[in-house]
């Protein structure tokens, strides 16, 4: 159901919403003071914060994967692994090489970041 505004306005629209107008000014709808929703921030500053999350998001990944990927090694120490046909161990095979490459693809664009900008 959509909010209309007090007598009937536009949906979405609630009392003292305030409205961008293409001078960039914000105004307000209402004869009272505008009002801004959410964070004051730049879009620079919008910009770093959703970076800042993304790679904090991508550190749990990696965590993860380095689990995983750490138990994936111990499978071949198992006494079972010799019971497998030769397409299981293979795909065992092409699961261990590709959760390497995760692993480094995780791992290693962190140098990779800090090197192509030109940081130690």
């Amino acid at each position: 159901m959509a909010v209309r505004g007090p007598a009937g306005g536009e949906p979405g629209k609630r009392e003292g919403d305030a409205v961008t107008t293409t001078g960039g000014k914000v105004t307000d709808t209402d004869e009272g003071p505008a009002r801004r929703r959410g964070r004051n921030e730049t879009e620079e500053e919008r910009a770093d914060r959703m970076w800042t999350e993304l790679i904090q998001e991508v550190r749990v990944a990696q965590m993860g994967v380095q689990i995983l990927f750490g138990f994936l090694l111990t499978v071949v120490f198992q006494p079972k692994y010799d019971d497998l046909s030769d397409t299981d161990q293979m795909i065992y095979l092409i699961t261990v090489v590709l959760g390497a490459v995760t692993t480094g693809a995780l791992i290693g664009r962190s140098p990779c970041t800090a090197w192509s900008r030109g940081g130690a």
